[in-house]
């Protein structure tokens, strides 16, 4: 089955998810663009071929024929769009973070419900790190029981635009990419939730640049994540340790070590979504989407379920305001 789509916020992400469009035209048409301003509307429409472009949600809902909505507005919109959207009868997939609240995502994922459409979220990290790949050998018991999960993302970044004015940062940016995939690889949910953050003057943000934050699993398990956006050494590693073996990952790919001894990898599995493949990594939870309309059922990466993460990073930024530790039970706060 092939869908007609429409793309709503023309900014930078979205190029990620057209050329994903572009390398799976057998499954997606886009039919339309939305964007208040007329530059990025016109540029996407160009250099993507697509046909219609309109200034606002409304014009779109009128003017498009379309059955899924592919929102990549800056997040502090979100909640309005995905309201009209849901409304109109479409189903969504939004970008992540898919809200700036726990209290915002959950309308969100009601207002969806309320209008029996289904909503999923571009948590591609799931693929363009190889977080897939640890949770397929995983659920083999490659590893056995996993005992901690250690995770550094350390690099310069500094963003532009929106972002730069949000009163959160480095964690809804990518530590929530982190948060989603340990949950996501354990199929566990948090316990309690401790963390820490700073905020660097070397980056032009209001929001925090560094941060630590340790996550208490139910199943046992405890991941300890460390991010800084003001790193002059980049490094992106994570360590899941298990009482069989050890995977080490990297956006290339993963390594298997065991208890032979030997200090060379066991097994190793490259990572088609890293690089290159990050907009494949986008168009697999478009597809995730898809599947779920063709079947009926939930999508994988749903709203409801990423509300799970989202409790993670509010439980995350709490704890680093308060200087406790947060409890969670059944992964809720």
């Amino acid at each position: 089955m092939k869908f007609n789509i429409a793309v709503i916020g023309c900014g930078g992400v979205s190029s990620m998810h057209f050329e994903g469009f572009a390398r799976h035209s057998d499954r997606v048409e886009v039919v339309a663009v939305c964007d208040p301003f007329e530059g990025n509307r016109a540029q996407a429409q160009q250099k993507y071929g697509v046909a219609q472009g309109f200034a606002t949600v409304e014009e779109l809902i009128a003017g498009a024929d379309f059955t899924v909505a592919v929102v990549c507005t800056p997040t502090n919109v979100r909640e309005a769009v995905v309201a009209q959207l849901a409304a109109a009868g479409k189903h969504i997939l939004v970008e992540k973070p898919f809200a700036s609240s726990l209290e915002e995502g959950e309308r969100m994922v009601e207002e969806c419900e309320k209008n029996g459409v289904l909503l999923a979220v571009d948590q591609n990290f799931r693929y363009h790190f190889p977080f897939h790949l640890a949770k397929q050998q995983i659920a083999e018991g490659t590893v056995g029981n996993v005992t901690a999960i250690h995770l550094q993302h350390m690099h310069f970044r500094q963003d532009t635009g929106w972002r730069t004015r949000e009163k959160r940062h480095t964690l809804e940016i990518m530590g929530v990419h982190w948060l989603d995939g340990f949950r996501w690889i354990l199929g566990s949910e948090g316990k309690s939730v401790s963390a820490q953050m700073r905020h660097s003057s070397i980056i032009d943000c209001v929001g925090e640049t560094d941060l630590s934050a340790q996550v208490a699993f139910e199943n046992g398990t405890f991941a300890t994540y460390i991010d800084s956006f003001s790193s002059l050494i980049p490094r992106c590693e994570a360590l899941i340790i298990g009482d069989k073996g050890t995977l080490r990952l990297d956006y290339g790919g993963m390594e298997l070590y065991d208890h032979s001894g030997a200090p060379q990898p066991a097994q190793k599995w490259v990572n088609s979504f890293g690089g290159d493949g990050k907009p494949d990594s986008a168009f697999e939870c478009l597809e995730q989407l898809f599947l779920a309309i063709e079947s009926g059922e939930q999508p994988s990466n749903g709203g409801r379920d990423n509300i799970k993460t989202l409790t993670l990073m509010e439980a995350a930024y709490l704890s680093s305001e308060s200087g406790y530790t947060i409890p969670l039970e059944g992964g809720q706060l």
